[in-house]
Order: structure tokens, then C-alpha cells, then sequence
């Protein structure tokens, strides 16, 4: 059929529903009529073609994924790869209207025909029913191939529309995964840094420890050189200690024995008391005794001198010593004193009254004392006589 009969049948095409549109195809397919069929894309639709187009759709292979720039790459490719077989559908879309349009014509023409009434489309140009026949199946044949080919290159398309989400999920998966070692990596080197941190803080305390650790030996040597010193003396002062457990115990025994000796010595001070209150009472007669002595030797003065002053004056001392009594100084041996005050009034009355020839008259006689007192320390020349030591006895 040619461009003219079918450009002339136009009218008639009014009443024709759109077969595009019951199709239901979407709206970039069949939009894209600017486009035209080459003879080589008509060449391609016979059915020979599309076993050969199947062989390459089949020979699609999956794209690997080596790397972020190798997917983009493969990923670049199936987009082109995806557009031009959008163009092709769009283009096979077109030609099955066009078939489509031509076929309803046909059967038009043909149900006129078979109901004997032939109402041509164009009546000026002379219809050739067997030549609309063959057209009308070349046509179908033509229009099956297309739709073959339409419904396989949209199978190619969802294949590579779901290749291309399966490699974008996987992509994601694999950037999620990168994210996480990248996260990983930074926490190791993270952990890195920290334990080269303690590492180093581990070598100065080793470091320090080490030194400590001499310090230690030397400070140990030190307290065990202080220690045997300790162990040393501890063992001289147990010696010592021992030595002085020996020397107290023999100064407890002496204290024993002084302690004895103190009760002896006891009783000797209350023999001593009590002789010394037996001496008070001799001091006592004495010293009434003394008086006697007095007035021996003034009658003994009398007797060598006849000086009256000399005699009141020795009197008179005398009077005084005896009325005043003993000096306080000596009054546990007031005899003492009274026989050293008159040996010297004696030889000072001596040299006064002593004459420039000595007298023919005999001697005084002496005082011979009984005995030495045993109780009370003398010293030579000092005697003290105990009159009434018979009596004692």
C-alpha cells in the first residue's frame, strides 16, 4: 500500500480507536514521533533479525563491581545502554501504530467485501483484494515482530533497570561497609595513638621503677648494714644488760646484807639514844661539878697569888661563863668547853702572875680523870672525865 492511498484514506481513520492507547504503553514511547524508520531498522524486524537481536540481548553480561570508578563507568554504560533501547521502543511503538492504522483499513475494506456491498476508502484509486491481503499479513507478521521486539527490549530494560538497583544497593552496602572501616580505622588509629601513649608512659614508668629499684638496693643495703649495727648493739646491750642483771643481783644481796647490818645499826643508835640521854644527865652533873672545879682552882690561884684584882677579874669570867651556862655551839659537850676556857684563863693567869723567881711552895696537884668515855669521839689532848661511871657500871 502506498503513502498516497493511505494519506487519502484519512477520514476514514476518524472512527479507528487508537491502538497506542489501548495499548496502555507509557507516554515517552509513543510521544517520541519526530523520529523516522531507516530501511535498515525495517530490515531488522524480520523474524531471522530478532533471533539474532535475542542472542545479543542474552550475551548481556552483569557488571562487577572492582571499585567506585569502575561501577560509575558500568554504571555510565547501562544508562546509555538503556536509552537507546528506549529510542527503539518508542520507534517500534510508532511503526506498530502506523501497522495498526493500515490493518484496520484493511479489515474494513475487507468486511465491505465480504458482504458484497465494496465500498472502497479512496474510490478514485482501483482496489487489488488478493494484493490487500498479503499486505494485511505482512503487516501482521511485521507488527508481531514489533511487538516481540518491544516486549523484549522492555525486558532488557526492567534487567538492567534491576541490575542497576541491585548495583546501587550493593553499592550502598559497600559505602555503608567503607563508612564502618573507614569508622574502624579511625578508632584503631585512634587506639593506636592511645596505646603508644601508654606504651610511652609504660617506658618512663619502667624507666622510673628501674630506678626506684636501685635506689631501693641501695637504700636496702644501707638498712641492712644499720640492721646488723642494731643486731650488734642489741647484743652488747644483752651482754650489758646481763652483766647488769648479775651486778644487781649482787647489789640486792649486798642491800641484804646492809639492810641486816641497818637494823643492827638501828639498834646501835637506840643503844646511842639512850646513852646520849644518859650523857645529858651527866652533862648535867657536870656541869654542877664544873662549879666545884671553879672553886678548886680559884682556892689553887689563892694560894700562888695574892693580887685581889687578878683574882676578881678571873672570878668575873668565870661568874659569867658558869651564869650564862654552856655556848649553844657546844652543848653536847659543855665540859669540853668549860675545861678549855679554864686551861687557858690558867695560862694566861699564869704568865701574869708568874714571878720573876719561881716560889718554893709545892705544886697543884692534877686532875686525874677515872677513863676515856668510850661513846664520845675524842681527839688528842681532849679528855673527858665520867665521874659517875662506877655507878653505871
Amino acid at each position: 500500500m502506498s503513502l498516497k492511498s493511505e494519506n487519502g484514506r484519512g477520514k476514514s481513520l476518524n472512527q479507528i480507536n487508537d491502538p497506542v492507547k489501548d495499548l496502555h504503553y507509557p507516554p515517552s514511547l509513543y510521544h517520541s514521533t519526530s523520529k523516522r524508520i531507516s530501511e535498515e531498522s525495517i530490515s531488522d524486524l524480520r523474524p531471522e533479525s530478532t533471533k539474532r537481536k535475542k542472542k545479543n540481548s542474552s550475551s548481556l553480561q552483569e557488571p562487577s563491581f572492582n571499585g567506585n570508578q569502575t561501577w560509575l563507568v558500568e554504571k555510565q554504560e547501562m544508562e546509555e545502554k538503556i536509552r537507546s533501547l528506549e529510542e527503539l521502543v518508542a520507534d517500534y511503538a510508532l511503526k506498530i501504530h502506523n501497522h495498526s492504522k493500515k490493518q484496520q483499513i484493511l479489515e474494513a475494506e475487507n468486511l465491505s467485501l465480504k458482504n458484497g456491498k465494496y465500498v472502497p476508502a479512496t474510490p478514485l484509486v482501483p482496489v487489488n483484494y488478493p494484493q490487500l491481503l498479503k499486505e494485511n499479513e505482512e503487516l501482521t507478521t511485521v507488527k508481531n515482530n514489533y511487538e516481540k521486539l518491544w516486549l523484549e527490549k522492555e525486558e532488557e530494560i526492567r534487567i538492567l533497570n534491576g541490575r542497576i538497583k541491585k548495583q546501587e544497593g550493593s553499592q550502598e552496602v559497600w559505602k555503608r561497609k567503607v563508612n564502618n572501616l573507614e569508622a574502624e580505622n579511625n578508632q584503631l588509629k585512634n587506639e593506636s595513638q592511645t596505646l603508644r601513649e601508654c606504651l610511652e608512659n609504660l617506658d618512663k614508668t619502667i624507666t622510673q621503677t628501674r630506678q626506684e629499684k636501685e635506689e631501693l638496693k641501695k637504700t636496702n643495703l644501707k638498712v641492712q648494714a644499720e640492721l646488723q649495727k642494731s643486731h650488734d648493739t642489741i647484743k652488747a646491750n644483752e651482754d650489758r644488760l646481763r652483766k647488769n642483771c648479775d651486778i644487781f643481783q649482787r647489789l640486792e644481796n649486798r642491800f641484804m646484807k646492809d639492810k641486816e647490818k641497818f637494823k643492827k645499826v638501828e639498834e646501835e643508835l637506840k643503844r646511842e639514844k639512850k646513852l646520849n640521854e644518859n650523857l645529858k644527865e651527866k652533862i648535867v652533873k657536870g656541869y654542877s661539878y664544873g662549879r666545884l672545879v671553879y672553886e678548886m682552882i680559884v682556892n689553887q690561884i689563892c694560894k700562888f697569888s695574892d693580887t685581889s684584882s687578878d683574882l676578881d677579874k678571873f672570878k668575873k669570867k668565870m661568874q659569867s661563863v658558869f651564869s650564862e651556862g654552856p655556848p649553844p655551839t657546844q652543848m653536847n659537850n659543855p665540859l669540853l668547853a668549860a675545861e678549855r676556857i679554864m686551861i687557858a684563863l690558867l695560862a694566861e693567869y699564869k704568865e701574869k702572875s708568874k714571878p720573876a723567881e719561881p716560889p718554893s711552895k709545892p705544886e697543884a696537884p692534877k686532875l686525874k680523870p677515872s677513863y676515856y668515855h668510850p661513846e664520845v669521839p675524842t681527839s688528842p689532848g681532849r679528855l673527858i672525865i665520867d665521874y659517875e661511871s662506877d655507878e653505871e657500871e
